[in-house]
């Protein structure tokens, strides 16, 4: 992509003593007590801009905020204490911040999630956690934003009183920590136990949609507006079958997305992961469904996010064959017959874990790097399929695992840890998009 940018690199300290990592980039001046001072976006680089093109076009390298597209303007690093491993993360994007939600585990009973709400400017504002029983745990696994980005609906698993078997739990929480009244999932006045997996949900305007697994098989649901159950699905290609997430399209359809594992005849019956697309209409009834093709039959396909751009949906994940995995994207036509295949050309990636479309038009795909090389957080933004990648953005050791656009900015915030070594501390930036 090309482009006249005037840039000014950022320098950036990290101090041993505070858990956020603030670029040196001084307030922006906007010109209002001197006419004769330049302002964001006239062209000229003024300080406390680390760029200016001239207009207000964002993801054309230099934002409407005069920050550079994929610069980092913070970093937070949430510790863990010894006791306690972090098993997950979640990121929703509030109207004045970010909410993390954090799962932990440790050698007691009773876990529950841990909030952390923080300010554009990665302020800490308040960490608090949920209050359950003493022998029960509750496990999150998902934030969906209100359509207003008021508050946020919080969905996990609850195990009481020390039971193998997990109930489908419901809760609110808003910017100011306001936790509204836990409910768990019924159907016909029973309450759902059966559900075992992640779940994942979205926003429809009359409700939400949840997906997971129930028992080996996957597992959709509509919800209201007061989180009864509206309907449900269950099915399965083979088992296990789980979704893994879920898009609501501009057109109010569902999109599904997941994984089943099918026995494979060239590997002598071993199974192998196959990713699998599903797209309901509103009512829950299946429009169409189709396994995600292969191009070899010892190859696995581990499908984790979709997104939607230019009227196409857009899968995420990555391939496996034998000992390489490599980071992919399909994009398919909603009749899901048409699909092309991209690989994201960065051989230091090999992973899609989250995807989110901006405003313009761009996929930002988050994900975690290869096994051959340092592990590494990543976030791609790719402006079309198929294309290459626009700017890469590396963190730390991990995976981002969890993206939310900023509601007031041309930047994403993206989170993550390290699955695979216990007590990495979690890990969010704030990165211009």
């Amino acid at each position: 992509m090309s482009m006249n940018v005037c840039v000014r690199v950022p320098f950036c300290l990290v101090s041993l003593f505070v858990s956020a990592i603030a670029c040196d980039l001084p307030s922006q001046n906007d010109g209002s007590s001197d006419p004769n001072v330049s302002t964001c976006s006239d062209g000229v680089l003024a300080e406390g801009e680390a760029c200016d093109d001239g207009n207000t076009i964002n993801g054309d390298g230099c934002n409407s905020d005069c920050h550079v597209s994929g610069s980092t303007q913070w970093c937070f690093v949430l510790p863990q204490s010894e006791s306690t491993d972090l098993v997950n993360a979640q990121l929703a994007a509030l109207k004045d911040g970010v909410l993390i939600g954090a799962t932990t585990s440790g050698p007691s009973s009773g876990r529950s999630p841990t909030f952390t709400y923080l300010d554009p400017e990665g302020g800490e504002q308040w960490t608090h956690g949920i209050d359950i029983e003493q022998d029960d745990a509750l496990h999150l696994e998902t934030m969906v934003p209100s359509p207003s980005g008021s508050s946020v609906t919080l969905i996990g698993r609850l195990y009481v009183g020390g039971s193998q078997l997990s109930k489908v739990w419901i809760a609110s929480i808003d910017a100011d920590g306001v936790v509204g009244e836990p409910q768990l999932l019924t159907q016909a006045g029973e309450v759902l136990i059966a559900y075992t997996g992640a779940y994942t949900g979205a926003n429809t305007d009359d409700g939400l949609v949840l997906g997971g697994r129930a028992a080996d098989m996957g597992w959709i649901a509509k919800l209201g507006p007061t989180h009864e159950l509206v309907w449900e699905q269950t099915f399965a290609y083979d088992e296990p079958t789980a979704v893994t997430d879920i898009l609501v399209a501009s057109d109010d359809r569902v999109v599904v997305v997941g994984t089943t594992k099918l026995p494979d005849e060239a590997s002598n019956g071993q199974s192998i992961i196959r990713g699998f697309v599903r797209v309901h209409r509103a009512s829950g009834d299946v429009e169409s469904e189709r396994l995600l093709p292969i191009e070899a039959s010892e190859e696995s396909l581990d499908v984790r996010a979709v997104g939607e751009s230019g009227g196409k949906i857009l899968i995420g994940g990555n391939r496996s064959f034998g000992p390489e995995t490599t980071a992919q994207l399909w994009s398919l036509d909603f009749s899901l017959k048409q699909v092309e295949v991209t690989l994201i050309t960065n051989s230091a990636f090999s992973g899609v874990s989250s995807l989110a479309t901006t405003p313009e038009g761009t996929i930002l795909a988050a994900g975690f790097g290869s096994e051959s090389l340092p592990v590494a957080q990543a976030l791609w933004a790719i402006e079309a399929i198929p294309t290459n990648v626009d700017w890469t953005f590396s963190g730390q050791q991990g995976e981002f695992s969890a993206l939310a656009l900023s509601t007031k900015e041309p930047a994403v915030y993206a989170g993550g840890i390290d699955p695979a070594s216990p007590g990495t501390p979690l890990t969010v930036c704030k990165v211009s998009r």
